[in-house]
């Protein structure tokens, strides 16, 4: 759709290019996996091919200028150069090529903070938990940037603000704003998405205007589909799970307003519940992205028969490309604490895929894992009858995870439960029952 919009009228959209725009994430992270699964291992090779040769094309930066009264407006995925740099010599570097994988000249380490860089609350620069050599950054790197380069305001994108509820974040004394425009990101979290509007005179703080949104379920939306058009309070209530409070309030609501008002009541109604699916979908991404980068994991560990838990913490960020509350996971996990040494080997083993007693490769191993349960399926459920039971033995109409595991375990698979229930999640959807 923006691809089309582009060629319709070039000037009405313009495009920056983000971390997750290089093959090394968009491999890794599902987008050409999708590609494959959409289109075919030809067709689909292809266009992921024309994707990835279109990404590195994108600008990393863009400068929103206002003329001579109105601000100037900075604009990148991740943050703004560690270095002093000017505008003149980000417009001539190369950028026009993969991610450097280890940036340590001047100009690797812009592309890098250009895409990879967060902002932090203190002064200077700091290492970052997303890899080696990737940092963030303080109010004062904001303000010598701007400063240096006649500008009013960085607007950046990269992270879920840290409250996890809201799309957007001030900081670094309104000098620098994070807009998240994936509401519900990856299908787990609670937080809003926003876009923001430049309107009106003044300080660039005051002109720009964050609009929140936040985008339901699809078994929301099936059931707002289902309920017709125009829904009455009651049916909005029962769609969305309102809250008495909010029902009280939704006299006060116009139509257009009806729905989102009943989902955000939804949304603050069990925090409780709430950071633990948020919790739950961190492991489960995490879990089903050490599996797919355990031969690489195995090379960072460098050989090492025992690492720091800083250590381990460096090697997973590096490998999944993606900062995770690590500390979290490893209590979840039950791993070592602080100044303990955790085993590498027994930590990558909790993470070998197993078919019929065998270990299989890291790469390809969801579909791999597919074709085994698929085969299973096709060879011992000749009938409709036979499927159904296969699939839900309990007879209760879903296919709950005990359900899941049982028709893993027939097939012969040994998986990770965390990965078991992913795998389960992205195939049948739904809440997970014990």
């Amino acid at each position: 759709l923006i691809f089309m919009m582009k060629l319709l009228d070039p000037g009405c959209i313009y495009m920056n290019r983000g971390n997750h725009e290089d093959r090394s994430l968009s491999s890794s992270l599902g987008f050409r996996h999708e590609c494959l699964m959409k289109y075919g291992q030809l067709v689909g090779s292809s266009i992921y091919d024309a994707f990835s040769e279109f990404f590195i094309h994108l600008p990393l930066c863009t400068v929103v200028d206002s003329g001579a009264e109105g601000p100037r407006i900075f604009v990148v995925h991740g943050g703004v150069p560690r270095h002093s740099v000017k505008l003149r010599q980000l417009e001539d570097m190369d950028y026009v090529r993969d991610f450097p994988g280890c940036p340590v000249g001047v100009m690797d380490q812009v592309f890098a903070d250009l895409t990879w860089a967060d902002p932090q609350p203190a002064n200077g620069v700091a290492p970052s938990q997303r890899g080696q050599r990737l940092v963030t950054f303080g109010p004062d790197i904001t303000g010598r940037f701007l400063r240096e380069n006649h500008l009013s305001l960085v607007i950046r994108s990269h992270e879920v603000p840290h409250d996890g509820t809201s799309g957007y974040e001030w900081g670094h004394g309104n000098r620098c704003l994070t807009v998240f425009s994936a509401s519900s990101y990856c299908g787990q979290m609670e937080n809003s998405g926003s876009v923001a509007l430049l309107r009106g005179a003044g300080p660039a703080s005051e002109r720009v205007q964050v609009k929140e949104h936040f985008a339901g379920t699809y078994a929301d939306l099936r059931k707002l589909q289902s309920a017709g058009p125009r829904l009455s309070k009651m049916e909005t209530k029962g769609a969305l799970w309102a809250t008495q409070r909010e029902l009280d309030d939704l006299d006060k609501l116009g139509d257009s307003e009806l729905v989102l008002g009943a989902e955000q009541a939804r949304r603050t109604s069990d925090a409780s519940t709430r950071n633990a699916r948020a919790e739950s979908g961190v492991a489960q991404f995490a879990t089903a992205q050490i599996v797919e980068q355990r031969d690489r994991l195995r090379a960072l560990f460098r050989s090492k028969t025992h690492v720091t838990p800083e250590e381990w913490q460096i090697a997973l960020s590096e490998a999944i490309g993606m900062h995770v509350p690590w500390a979290s996971l490893r209590e979840k996990w039950n791993l070592p604490g602080d100044g303990e040494l955790l085993c590498v080997s027994e930590f990558l083993g909790r993470f070998q895929i197993s078919l019929g007693g065998k270990p299989i490769a890291s790469a390809g191993w969801l579909a791999a894992v597919a074709d085994r349960v698929l085969l299973h399926l096709a060879q011992h459920c000749p009938t409709a009858d036979s499927l159904t039971k296969a699939l839900d033995p309990d007879g209760d109409g879903s296919v709950g995870f005990p359900d899941w595991l049982a028709l893993l375990a027939g097939a012969g698979t040994s998986v990770d439960r965390e990965v078991a229930r992913g795998m389960r999640r992205g195939v049948v959807g739904g809440q997970q029952r014990e």
